[in-house]
């Protein structure tokens, strides 16, 4: 098992040496995506609830996927892929924070979906307000041009 860890970690640094994401996907997905949940009931120590935003950054050379809030804090680098109307990202490891998981590389971790001038994301990480997973989500996009 040590034997296989051990290779998928030299693929991920192969992949992270070839610059991956470089050139290969649509320009329309370049930008900074954001999307807040507020889950559970207000009470005195979460008036508002607990929060946890979640943020993804794309651009000509990398991506990352970060979350920090209620019992929430990581930032992961992954590789793209797109296909059609939707993005992949791929996990390819920890840059900060905790990940309790255990998570291999090239694991899909979430699914960016273009519909129209919309953007959604649907994750193994993201849960609706019912702490249901893997469900279409709306997403905040600002845009970013491909060179930034």
């Amino acid at each position: 098992m040590k034997v296989k860890k051990i290779i998928i970690f030299f693929i991920a640094i192969g992949l992270l040496a070839c610059n991956g994401n470089a050139g290969k996907i649509s320009d329309h997905w370049f930008g900074s995506y954001n999307i807040g949940m507020v889950y559970g009931e207000p009470d005195e120590e979460s008036p508002q609830g607990d929060y946890i935003g979640y943020g993804i950054e794309i651009d000509k050379d990398s991506c990352t996927f970060s979350g920090a809030g209620f019992q929430t804090y990581f930032e992961y680098l992954c590789k793209v892929q797109e296909n059609k109307n939707e993005l992949h990202l791929l996990y390819l490891e920890l840059i900060d924070g905790f990940d309790l998981s255990g998570r291999s590389p090239l694991d899909t971790i979430a699914t960016l979906i273009k519909d129209g001038r919309r953007y959604y994301i649907k994750s193994s990480i993201i849960a609706d307000k019912n702490w249901e997973y893997r469900k279409k989500l709306p997403l905040n996009k600002k845009l970013k041009k491909r060179g930034d």
